[in-house]
This record gives structure tokens, sequence and C-alpha cells, in this order.
């Protein structure tokens, strides 16, 4: 028997159909069927931290487990803001060096002027310290800006 796109496609469109009517017909439980809420509240019991080793026991686990607090987040040191315009110009001056490829700033070449258009949409008062940064960054190479 040959089959048609058109025939394999009302096909396939029935058998969904199909599927979802006996999905949609599934029976719901009765009030009388479904768990009262103490026995819903008995899954999802609370617990504390002095009886997990009751409740390692009931699971099977041997061993008492961690026995040390779980340390502090840190935060990593190479994310702190920086304080003054000093500390970012190591990574100002790589930025105004940069004078081919993809650069940061586009092409600054000693003699030429740029202009920076700074645009913070997030603060009412920007933090103005790497914008400076990079203007003393390319005055020190000879860029007007």
């Amino acid at each position: 028997m040959l089959r048609t796109p058109l025939a394999a496609g009302a096909a396939l469109a029935f058998s969904f159909f199909a599927v979802g009517s006996t999905l949609a017909q599934a029976p719901q439980p009765s009030a009388a069927q479904r768990p009262s809420i103490e026995q819903r509240k008995a899954i999802y019991e609370p617990w504390a931290p002095d009886t997990m080793a009751q409740r390692r026991k009931e699971q099977g686990l041997k061993g008492p487990g961690p026995q040390r607090p779980v340390p502090p987040p840190a935060f990593p040191s190479y994310l702190k803001a920086p304080a003054t315009v000093d500390e970012l110009m190591p990574q100002a001056r790589a930025a105004a060096r940069q004078t081919g490829g993809r650069t940061p700033l586009g092409l600054a070449l000693p003699g030429k002027q740029m202009v920076i258009f700074v645009g913070e949409i997030r603060d009412a008062w920007p933090n103005m310290l790497v914008q400076d940064a990079i203007k003393r960054a390319l005055e020190e190479r000879g860029v007007k800006t």
C-alpha cells in the first residue's frame, strides 16, 4: 500500500489526538483516595540538624557524616572594587597600549585626538574612576582626550 505524505500526516495527527484524548480522560482520585493533610505533612517532615545522626541511620548511611561546619563563602580578592585611580592604572595602560587587533579603545596613536562617550544609566551618580584611569593612560601615551 502506498502512503502519500498527506495520508501519513493525517495518521500522525490522528495518533496524537487519540493519545491526547486518553490522557485527558484519566480518572482523578476521589477525596477518599487522596492522602490526608497529616500524611502529606509526614512526607515532608521538618528536620533539625541535631537529628541528622538518626536520619542517617534510617537511610542506611554509614559513619557520622561531615563533622566540620560548612566554611563561609569567600569573595575572590580580584573582584574587589577599586578605591583609587592608581589601582586601575595597570589595566588602563594595557588597554591604551593595544593598537592592533580587537582593541578596547580603537586605534589610539600618539598625537591623535580621541573622544570617549560615557553613558551610565544605572546610577544617578556614576563612578568615574575607570574613565579617569583610561584618560590618564591615553594622555601618558600622547593621545589627546
